[in-house]
């Protein structure tokens, strides 16, 4: 599908077939491996350099659970040198348990095995629940432990979800929501949006 598109790859995908080589490079063990390091040796390399050039950033993490495994996903706040506010994924990290200490030094340890220094961080942003945000055994108090700058920030998608599912125990303010939902349901689905070009409207 990708050749398609892609003169090179295409190209390269044609030599193969002409040729008797065995070796195609299309094989899935090989193509997640130049996945990886794409991803690792390309992409993430040069993000990492980017936020050593901004110095000062912020941590974003929040816990999950994906086929029974936790994980955390981290993402980092920064200002490139173009003064652009940046908000970039680093890595999904996996956690043995979820205890405000376990996550931290997870954190920890994952920023400096990216060669980040945690005395950097200015901020960390997490959701609400006690393990991240306690000021005796959550994480912001076991980063600030080793980044005292290190401000912590209620995550406001979180706080904004918090808001609304606490708001709709209101008759009133659950009608709103979902009239808004119809409304936004109603716009996604209008004919300008599906690109026909023949709109019909009639008026009463």
């Amino acid at each position: 599908m990708i050749a398609n598109h892609d003169d090179i790859l295409k190209q390269h995908l044609d030599d193969i077939q002409l040729s008797s080589r065995n070796v195609t490079y299309t094989s899935p063990l090989v193509q997640n491996e130049i996945i990886e390091i794409m991803g690792q040796d390309i992409i993430l390399k040069n993000l990492l350099e980017e936020i050593k050039a901004a110095k000062l950033y912020i941590i974003m993490a929040d816990e999950v659970t994906s086929h029974n495994k936790e994980q955390l996903a981290s993402c980092a706040r920064f200002i490139d040198k173009n003064n652009d506010v940046r908000e970039e994924f680093i890595a999904f990290i996996h956690l043995p348990r979820i205890t405000g200490e376990v996550i931290a030094k997870t954190i920890v340890s994952t920023l400096q095995a990216l060669g980040l220094e945690i005395e950097n961080v200015r901020v960390q942003g997490y959701d609400g629940a006690a393990s991240m945000s306690s000021d005796n055994v959550g994480v912001q108090r076991r980063i600030r432990e080793r980044s005292p700058k290190a401000v912590y920030v209620h995550c406001s998608g979180h706080c904004l979800n918090l808001v609304i599912s606490h708001s709709c125990a209101l008759l009133q303010i659950r009608n709103v929501i979902d009239k808004l939902n119809q409304c936004c349901l109603y716009f996604l689905g209008s004919p300008k949006r599906e690109g026909k070009a023949d709109y019909s409207f009639t008026c009463h």
